[in-house]
């Protein structure tokens, strides 16, 4: 391998990292992203989101807690509440 080929693999290596860093800062701009900081965990709500869990490409697997009360829901094509319970430490079987 030259010389020359190794740079230009190299500068094409750099401009794709480029390329995806540039899609990331404008996905994340126009709000196509999630941020953790706008999940609502502040005490005064009554409701808050805990943990999220993606399953596959439709599926997520979500804990939300009403007051002391937990639902584990699974939201997709059909939408399902898999558990609710006021005690966190039970489990699901």
């Amino acid at each position: 391998m030259d010389f020359d080929q190794l740079i230009r693999g190299f500068l094409a290596l750099l401009f794709v990292l480029g390329l995806i860093g540039g899609l990331t800062v404008i996905a994340r701009k126009f709000g196509f992203t999630v941020r953790p900081s706008k999940i609502n965990t502040t005490k005064n709500n009554n409701l808050s989101i805990k943990e999220v869990m993606n399953i596959d490409a439709k599926r997520k697997l979500v804990l939300v807690k009403n007051k002391e009360i937990e639902h584990l829901l699974l939201i997709g094509e059909k939408d399902l509440v898999i558990h609710s319970g006021n005690n966190s430490s039970e489990k699901i079987i």
